[in-house]
């Protein structure tokens, strides 16, 4: 009876909840998630590679399909179907065929940016006889370049729209990315080479 009087009488009304580490979104859930990740860093060493993977609300899965009187990017389950089927071929790119040579251990994180799409982080410890040493090493793996516009066009086009920066500067002063007179990420930059 005194703790009932005391839940009471004492402090305010209500009763304070807990959620475990079970509860995904809770901070003792990504508290934990942390601690898991550090524990395989500690093992097998830092990461090697940091992947970002996310979904494409063109992919003809999501264009094709959305229900009557939507977007194609409306439907929550249809987008997230697709990206996780994209995102098991990429698995069994990096994992089971070894593009980048075996992973020894791998941490991957899945999040939902503001606009309602998922995407993944992913960082990648390789096997020691196949880790990057220097950056020779580096850009024989990672690349980029525009594809030729007479073997793919469609390719060329999703790059140009997707992974390019738009004009901005004196040529389009109204660009999101301008702040105070200049373009914030400093575009446009120098090449680095030809590879």
């Amino acid at each position: 009876m005194d703790h009932l009087s005391s839940e009471i009488n004492d402090g305010p009304p209500g009763l304070r909840v807990i959620p475990p580490s079970s509860f995904q979104e809770g901070p003792r859930a990504m508290h934990q998630s942390y601690q898991d990740a550090m524990a395989i860093v500690a093992k097998y060493g830092k990461p090697d590679y940091f992947l970002t993977f996310t979904c494409n609300p063109q992919w003809r899965k999501v264009v094709d399909n959305p229900y009557p009187g939507q977007n194609s990017s409306d439907p929550p389950d249809l987008v997230t179907c697709a990206f996780h089927r994209k995102l098991a071929v990429l698995q069994d790119c990096l994992f089971k065929k070894s593009i980048f040579g075996r992973v020894v251990a791998h941490v991957a994180v899945l999040e939902w940016q503001k606009r309602g799409l998922p995407h993944c982080h992913m960082v990648l410890i390789m096997a020691a006889d196949v880790k990057p040493r220097n950056a020779e090493h580096v850009d024989a793996a990672v690349q980029a370049y525009l594809p030729d516009p007479e073997g793919d066009n469609r390719l060329l086009g999703i790059v140009a729209k997707n992974m390019i920066h738009r004009r901005c500067g004196p040529k389009d002063p109204q660009a999101p990315c301008m702040k105070d007179g200049k373009c914030s990420k400093k575009i446009p930059k120098r090449l680095s080479g030809n590879h």
